[in-house]
């Protein structure tokens, strides 16, 4: 997956040139300090990225990525522009159970 990541990032700076400077370097940052993958994302051209990142590694990869690309920045600024998630369970299909007579 981290592998993909990476690639897709790639593809999104050369091929399709709508990476900026500033997503490439957070890219290339959150892969040296211990990402397994990252990549651009939204709309690109100033957009945000996304990192791929072991959790026994999250503090360690979080205070790099702050001393390394949002030191110069107010902590208020840090706090939500930098901020762990966890994966959902993803889309599903919901089908209601049909209706019938005992249920009215």
């Amino acid at each position: 997956m981290g592998a993909l990541l990476t690639a897709s990032h790639a593809s999104c700076r050369d091929d399709y040139e709508c990476s900026s400077p500033g997503l490439d370097r957070l890219v290339e940052l959150a892969l040296a300090s211990g990402a397994h993958g990252a990549r651009m994302t939204g709309a690109g051209w100033g957009g945000c990225t996304v990192s791929l990142v072991s959790k026994s590694n999250l503090s360690a990869f979080l205070s790099a990525l702050t001393a390394g690309y949002f030191n110069d920045k107010p902590a208020e600024v840090v706090s939500t522009a930098l901020f762990a998630s966890t994966p959902g369970s993803g889309a599903s299909i919901y089908l209601p159970r049909a209706i019938d007579d005992a249920d009215l």
